[in-house]
């Protein structure tokens, strides 16, 4: 026997795959995982607009409240409640904006590492067929 002979021996162990329905099967897996993908951005991209939406109502109510004389310190309590809330609304934002990411994130490196696993099996497919070109390769040129 050749080198390769353990290679051999592993693939005799796939006789119980079925190609096209593990095909199938890994077609829908990797067409879920990119719903599930752009679902996360879609996601992601709300949060950013609810950010881009906090932020301007803070920009208008410090505007509104220059345009009224107050400085900083001097706030009356309705412009400083209210200052208050949209400065607390887009930490709020930012805090959902931020979380979005990480999902997004983590739902991309899972179909990424799915990814890696079918191109490790589809490696390890190619090398028991390179394995098994080879014995017989050289099992033909044992019997010339």
């Amino acid at each position: 026997m050749g080198t390769f002979t353990e290679l051999a021996v592993h693939c005799n162990q796939f006789s119980i795959v079925n190609l096209h329905r593990d095909h199938q099967a890994a077609t829908e897996h990797r067409a879920s995982k990119a719903i599930s993908v752009v679902q996360k951005r879609q996601q992601r991209g709300q949060a950013e607009a609810q950010k881009a939406h906090a932020l301007l109502e803070e920009s208008q109510v410090r505007r509104e409240a220059k345009l009224s004389g107050h400085q900083f310190a001097a706030y009356d309590l309705e412009t400083a409640v209210k200052l208050s809330k949209a400065v607390l609304n887009v930490l709020r934002a930012d805090e959902t904006l931020t979380y979005s990411k990480i999902l997004e994130l983590k739902e991309e490196l899972s179909a990424l590492e799915d990814e890696l696993d079918e191109v490790k099996r589809r490696v390890e497919e190619a090398s028991c067929q390179h394995g098994q070109i080879l014995l017989v390769l050289q099992g033909s040129a044992q019997t010339a």
